[in-house]
């Protein structure tokens, strides 16, 4: 297997981050490389955050494609999602809730509308193995805190793999997507992830001030 130093995947990250912005006419970006997360973000003002990679560290391939997987994913975000609407609420569960229904929503208006060569390939392949990942991972799929993963994952039509749902969560999930299908984006997202909220709010944990719950399974 063909393996690569850090240093090297960051600069070729960072190339292809800049090229599908500019192919997408998203504009420039900045992109921090931060310990501080485990797989890669979008904050409300477009920078786009990658799990940082040591410079002599020793890369295989498959973390490369997965490192495109992200940029992809997150530049979904910088295009399709009206981050304003996530601080309509201090409920950070609700704010996971709402997460995932968006992640489906710009993976599938991306696939949809083409955005970029073989984005339904390289989603599929970046969400197959997280789930890989997870089941490795995660002991209590009846944890509350791992349903906001649950839904992102089937919610996506293009993922092969699927985790297992919590007894009850089925009917939920179906009509939460069902809805944000119908639905017009962003604000309705979040709409519908308070409503399901209301729905599965004797199983969550109260919050207390201040607190966020544990992050689930990226």
């Amino acid at each position: 297997m063909k393996t690569y130093r850090g240093h090297q995947v960051r600069r070729a990250v960072e190339q292809v981050a800049h090229r599908m912005s500019n192919y997408l006419s998203l504009g420039a970006i900045r992109i921090i490389w931060s310990a501080s997360v485990s797989t890669a973000a979008m904050n409300s003002s477009g920078d786009l955050i990658l799990s940082d990679l040591k410079s002599d560290a020793v890369v295989s391939e498959s973390v490369l494609h997965r490192y495109v997987g992200f940029v992809i994913h997150e530049l979904l975000h910088r295009a399709y999602t009206k981050f304003v609407f996530f601080n309509k609420t201090s409920i950070q569960y609700v704010r996971q809730l709402a997460n995932a229904l968006e992640d489906c929503y710009i993976e599938r208006t991306g696939i949809a509308n083409r955005d970029l060569g073989n984005i339904e390939g390289a989603l599929t392949a970046l969400c197959d193995g997280m789930v890989e990942e997870a089941m490795v991972e995660v002991k209590d799929w009846t944890d509350p805190r791992q349903y906001p993963f649950a839904l992102a994952i089937y919610g996506r039509d293009h993922v092969t793999r699927k985790v297992p749902l919590a007894n009850g969560l089925r009917p939920l999930f179906d009509e939460a997507i069902a809805r944000s299908k119908a639905g017009n984006g962003t604000h309705d997202n979040f709409l519908i992830a308070q409503w399901l909220y209301e729905q599965l709010s004797k199983d969550i944990p109260p919050e207390e001030e201040g607190e966020e719950l544990p992050p689930v399974v990226e």
